[in-house]
């Protein structure tokens, strides 16, 4: 939202990079925490991290568009990041459902 926001210019610069940097700080919290669970279901782990780790990538390059002022790269990251999200809720919902 905050991106969509900067995009429409409705958000200022500051507000928007802040927003990201504090999801992407959630995020390395995250996947840490993934991480650092014993869990025997390792390739579902595994998915989810493989899922946070991309999402991560996509916030950091939006971050950098719009450090560059580049709205292009912020598009593209954008979609990237939605990209994520949807890959991530595929993996968790994957990881959560009842293994037969």
């Amino acid at each position: 939202m905050a991106l969509d926001a900067w995009l429409a210019g409705a958000a200022p610069l500051n507000y928007t990079s802040l927003t990201l940097q504090s999801v992407g700080r959630r995020l390395s919290d995250a996947e840490s925490q993934i991480q650092s669970a014993g869990s025997p279901e390792a390739p579902d782990r595994a998915g989810l991290i493989a899922a946070i780790s991309r999402l991560s990538t996509a916030v950091a390059i939006a971050e950098a568009g719009l450090q560059d002022d580049d709205t292009a790269k912020v598009e593209r990251a954008q979609r990237d990041v939605r990209n994520a999200i949807s890959a991530l809720a595929a993996a968790y919902a994957k990881s959560f459902s009842p293994h037969r």
